[in-house]
């Protein structure tokens, strides 16, 4: 969420639960925070985020390719290299529905 590793607590969870439980562990924890900082974004710092970076031209056109392809731009996001939470509130304030931003969580969990 803050940009640090998860390899750690997956580790863990692999250890605690065993491989197959752990992984399912594992990635439900993962989609969960993922669609909750996305959710969080969309609902209460939607205009905070937007007034961030409503000036920026990668933003802006993301913005527009967003519209065009969104489960594309949402994969994208996935795999930039920012931190998750600052991914959510981006993927927050592009015209996605929540519903493509949880398929890409799914394929890039």
């Amino acid at each position: 969420c803050i940009g640090m590793s998860t390899a750690p607590v997956e580790t863990v969870a692999g250890m605690a639960f065993g491989v197959k439980y752990g992984l399912l562990a594992s990635t439900i924890g993962k989609i969960s925070g993922a669609m909750l900082a996305f959710c969080l974004g969309r609902f209460f710092f939607l205009d905070t985020v937007k007034n961030k970076f409503s000036e920026n031209e990668i933003f802006r056109l993301a913005k527009i390719s967003s519209k065009k392809n969104p489960l594309k731009v949402a994969l994208i996001m996935r795999i930039t290299p920012i931190p998750r939470l600052m991914k959510f509130l981006l993927l927050a304030i592009l015209p996605i529905n929540p519903p493509i931003v949880f398929m890409a969580t799914i394929i890039h969990a």
